[in-house]
């Protein structure tokens, strides 16, 4: 094979561009370049299995909106492979990908997988919610981290099973007044966590980023092993929040960061630590025994324990005398507190001594995609699909609406159900953007709230990026293509030759030679007898 585009065939080692029923290797000492300026602006590329030894990348010219869908049976990369998403620059996005699968979904990683950074970070995205036995493996994906525009990339994954051993996870780092990316992650019936690391994206700006979100389907299982860590991220010096749903849990793990825990029924034990400034467990029933350390819940701020109207919260096994948990504030809503012979809540739970309320159920709702960014054009359609997810302990009708600029959003609407613990309302934010070149930015808000209390918000914003450069000779960026530009540029390009540098790369191939001084040539002539002449 060869270095070049994914839709020609000259790239590939048989002469023909692959197919849904091929597998796919790229070469260690290859890079395969997808999207390129001129082909769809959203493509979708479907292999039987894609392994990468050498490089993908998305689209590397700017000006082009892209976000990449990948579909295949088993995606492998190996030590040293890179599936990338293109960085942007000025104002144009961070590149996105979208890992799916055909009949099963298997995504192991020993390289790196990462979107574009820039003003706004690509999104990562594993979507395969009907498949049969999806799991993701070693370590794993980071998504782009956003350089002083809108916000880190997301890792949003949703599939039937998820099994991460080894694995790192993290949202997109931010900065100036950039929203931090989140991971979400939904596995329909089995999610475990063995070991590794799940980590939201940090930032100095509060605006609703940097999560750790969890899931799995009112039947589901979650553990979290021993060796696993689940970090919320730090946004303005605080942190934000791990939150876990499931129909059942068993939390060993250690969680740090505010913590929103509620599924059905929860069990923590043994090594479980939970650590920051807000920690809230909620369900049905509520377990927490046999913790083998004082101390291994801590919470800076408050902590708060939710458990339904007549159910049970379970902290046998927890002698007297030491702070099992510890918290400034406490308040425990359960109407029946089961503890050991002779041991009363003060002597466990300290310093304070806690407030205990009537059993109440926990109010929360989950809701995918987080604050995001896509990079969009002129004159097309775009669908970004939702789950509003009802992560309390009780039933509630939840009513999902849509806002922002009629031109690009249409007819709004809103949708009402009513949401058992568990179930949830999926759908699509159609946009269309404007074929007007003017209209370059909209933002469009996404709101749910509940009739028992829980509301959630997020803020799509769609970008249409500068597109190609109006007159490429105009060297100078004197807004006309003259004999001046031509001096310039070769000026310029007897300085790469002598310094060895590649300022006059006019073609982009890496490097500065005699085809550069052509390729300009013909673009200067293409200016001048046009509306760029001057």
């Amino acid at each position: 094979m060869a270095n070049g585009s994914w839709y020609s065939a000259s790239t590939w080692s048989g002469g023909v561009v692959p197919t849904f029923l091929d597998r796919v290797t790229i070469d260690a000492a290859h890079t395969v370049h997808i999207a390129s300026a001129g082909l769809p602006a959203h493509p979708t590329i479907a292999v039987n299995r894609l392994t990468v030894n050498g490089t993908l990348i998305t689209d590397d010219t700017p000006g082009y909106p892209d976000y990449v869908a990948l579909a295949a049976d088993r995606f492998t990369v190996n030590m040293g492979g890179r599936i990338l998403g293109r960085d942007g620059t000025g104002t144009d996005p961070g590149a996105s990908i979208t890992f799916g699968g055909l009949t099963r979904f298997v995504f192991v990683n020993d390289g790196l997988v990462a979107a574009g950074g820039g003003l706004c970070g690509g999104n990562l995205g594993f979507i395969g919610a009907d498949l049969s036995n999806p799991s993701v493996t070693n370590s794993f994906s980071s998504s782009g981290t956003c350089s002083g525009g809108q916000e880190g990339g997301s890792v949003t994954v949703r599939v039937r099973e998820i099994t991460i051993t080894n694995g790192l996870i993290h949202g997109g780092d931010s900065s100036g007044v950039c929203c931090p990316g989140s991971v979400n992650m939904h596995a329909e019936t089995l999610f475990v966590v063995s070991d590794g690391v799940l980590r939201g994206g940090s930032g100095p700006t509060s605006c609703g980023g940097g999560r750790v979100s969890l899931r799995t389907g009112t039947t589901g299982v979650l553990t979290v092993g021993s060796s696993a860590e689940l970090i919320a991220g730090s946004v303005g010096g605080v942190s934000t929040c791990v939150q876990t749903w499931a129909g059942t849990q068993f939390i060993l793990g250690t969680i740090t960061g505010s913590a929103c825990i509620d599924p059905p029924d929860v069990r923590i034990s043994d090594t479980a630590t939970m650590m920051g400034e807000v920690i809230e467990i909620g369900g049905a029933n509520v377990s927490i025994t046999d913790l083998f350390n004082p101390g291994q819940i801590q919470a800076t701020q408050s902590l708060r324990i939710f458990v339904n109207p007549g159910g049970i919260l379970d902290l046998r096994g927890l002698p007297e005398g030491d702070d099992w948990l510890i918290a400034p504030q406490a308040t425990i809503y359960a109407d029946t507190i089961l503890l050991d012979p002779g041991v009363t809540l003060d002597e466990i739970i300290s310093p304070a001594t806690p407030v205990v309320l009537p059993g109440q159920p926990y109010v929360q709702v989950c809701l995918t995609p987080t604050d995001a960014s896509y990079a969009v054009a002129n004159g097309f359609d775009i669908a970004i699909p939702y789950q509003a997810t009802n992560c309390g302990s009780a039933t509630s009708s939840f009513t999902v609406t849509r806002s922002g600029p009629a031109i690009w959003l249409g007819n709004p609407g809103a949708t009402t159900q009513s949401l058992a613990p568990g179930a949830e309302i999926t759908g699509n934010i159609r946009v269309t953007v404007p074929s007007d070149p003017g209209e370059t930015q909209a933002q469009v808000t996404l709101s749910v709230t509940a009739t028992n209390g829980a509301a959630a918000s997020t803020t799509l914003t769609f970008v249409v990026p500068k597109g190609p450069e109006l007159c490429p000779a105009d060297w100078n960026d004197d807004g006309v293509s003259n004999s001046t530009d031509v001096s310039d540029f070769i000026n310029d390009w007897f300085t790469d030759q002598t310094k060895g540098t590649t300022v006059t790369d006019f073609n982009d191939d890496g490097v500065s030679n005699s085809t550069d001084v052509s390729d300009f040539i013909n673009a200067w002539f293409t200016d001048i007898i046009g509306p760029c002449g001057g």
